[in-house]
């Protein structure tokens, strides 16, 4: 039965990529991976790139869970044992091993394959409150490099995931570049980055790389049924595009009120220079008394896409003409832009009236004159 969307679904995380059957929108990466491995020309490493929530770590789970099938006597290319007269015998079809029943799912799920690792930030040692370190340490990627040099267990290769590549610090990001300069026989290192232009060039340069594009409307809907999600056709189109092809973002705009709050932008955006004020000052509250900050952000973040398809309709010299001001000028458009963003950008800096940010950005949106 599926969940309703508003009902059931309260600040819920997306669930963990180790557990996830399906793959969308991602196939011809996976099948790429796949014929790298029949071929025997297997890249030592791949960086899969992308916005944050669109697949990737599920990707890469994908990709280790199809090179540790194959099993530590099988050769690139397949085949199995000889025939009587010499000829090889075909290889027998492997089981699925992306269903959550079969062994080596549920191996790498819990991270006891003894040919998988898995690469992330871990808990702080020095923290009262196990919070996770702000960063993926040297000491972390050692032991990684350790793993790799051992010989493989069961399978024919040896798969180190980092998920992600940017929490590297700096020591550990050149320890892992020495790995890659020199990577150990049958081993593969998976790395999934959402800000590739933050990674050492030299990374960069020795590694397969593949940036990913956020979900299609249809992925996106199919990842959505996929985890039991009921969302009407007109909402769902509209947190797709909340959302930029997310899966990961759109359930935790689900499990929030950050929906009926675009609904309310939408209505004061409209409206403009025109303010309901009793609106405003709802949609004002409602963001400050988040304590994550996470709906004044999305606030922000609303107002910016609407002020950007402002700006790209002048830029394109489209007829319509977005909230009310004909005569403005795209450098007067990007100026209010920035504007905008200052004053989002300085109360989460430096922790300023949540509230009073929100009714003074609108207010300023109503008073805005093109000169």
């Amino acid at each position: 039965m599926a969940r309703s969307a508003k009902a059931e679904v309260v600040a819920e995380e997306p669930p963990s990529p180790a557990f996830a059957e399906q793959l969308f929108g991602h196939g011809q990466t996976l099948e790429d991976f796949r014929q790298a491995l029949a071929g025997g020309r297997m890249p030592h490493a791949w960086l899969f790139a992308g916005p944050k929530g669109i697949g990737k770590a599920t990707l890469a789970y994908h990709c280790a869970r199809e090179a540790l099938a194959i099993p530590a006597e099988d050769e690139p290319g397949g085949g199995g044992e000889p025939a009587l007269f010499g000829a090889p015998e075909p290889a027998a079809a492997p089981h699925n091993p992306h269903r959550p029943d079969a062994p080596l799912f549920r191996q790498v799920a819990s991270g006891a394959h003894p040919d998988f690792m898995l690469l992330e930030r871990s808990a702080d040692p020095n923290a009262k409150d196990k919070r996770l370190r702000t960063a993926i340490v040297i000491g972390q990627v050692r032991a990684a490099t350790q793993f790799l040099r051992r010989t493989s267990s069961d399978s024919r290769w040896k798969v180190l995931l980092v998920d992600s590549a940017d929490d590297l610090n700096v020591n550990a990001a050149n320890a892992l570049l020495k790995v890659l300069e020199e990577p150990p026989g049958q081993a593969i290192v998976l790395l999934v980055s959402h800000s590739p232009g933050r990674l050492l060039p030299t990374i960069r340069s020795r590694v397969r790389s593949r940036q990913l594009r956020p979900l299609s409307e249809p992925d996106f809907a199919a990842v959505l049924q996929s985890l039991e999600l009921s969302v009407p056709d007109a909402q769902r189109s509209r947190l797709s595009q909340l959302c930029e092809g997310s899966a990961g973002r759109a359930v935790q705009l689900l499990g929030s009120d950050a929906l009926a709050l675009d609904a309310q932008v939408d209505q004061l955006w409209s409206a403009l220079p025109n303010l309901d004020q009793r609106l405003l000052t709802r949609l004002a509250e409602k963001a400050a008394a988040d304590q994550s900050g996470s709906l004044f952000s999305f606030v922000g973040e609303a107002l910016f896409t609407r002020m950007t398809a402002a700006i790209r309709a002048r830029a394109l010299s489209e007829s319509e003409r977005e909230a009310g001001w004909p005569q403005a000028s795209i450098a007067e458009l990007m100026a209010l832009w920035e504007k905008m963003r200052g004053r989002f950008s300085a109360a989460n800096a430096v922790n300023l009236d949540r509230k009073q940010t929100v009714l003074t950005v609108f207010l300023e949106l109503a008073a805005f004159k093109p000169k």
